[in-house]
């Protein structure tokens, strides 16, 4: 994320949240030029791998968190830098450029190209 900032959830503040990968960058090879989906992809295929002969039997429910602080959630709101604390509201992460894009690609494909130009 050093190279590229605009990999971390970003808030409408410009914050970032380097814990997670953007939603927005999940298509964009920017690990040794892979994408953090075929990188979950690997994941998964190595630990069923590992794992099949406990499959269905011992292992009958799997909850993989890999987001923010190794959680299953949305990362609304970043720790880091005291700027949030318990119990705050949230914020939408969607002000990174990937994600902009995403917001501009869709609203364009929907006839809406108006909507497309603000997080």
């Amino acid at each position: 994320m050093d190279k590229d900032p605009d990999l971390a959830y970003t808030d409408q503040w410009g914050r970032r949240n380097y814990e997670y990968l953007s939603l927005g960058a999940d298509e964009v090879p920017a690990l040794k030029g892979r994408t953090s989906v075929e990188c979950y992809a690997d994941f998964m295929q190595a630990f069923k791998d590992q794992f099949q002969h406990l499959l269905g039997n011992t292992i009958v429910e799997i909850q993989v968190g890999m987001g923010p602080a190794g959680e299953l959630r949305y990362p609304s709101y970043p720790e880091q830098d005291g700027v949030w604390r318990f119990p705050g509201i949230g914020a939408f992460q969607c002000f990174d450029k990937y994600m902009k894009q995403s917001l501009k690609t869709a609203a364009e494909a929907i006839g809406k190209p108006e909507w497309g130009h603000s997080g």
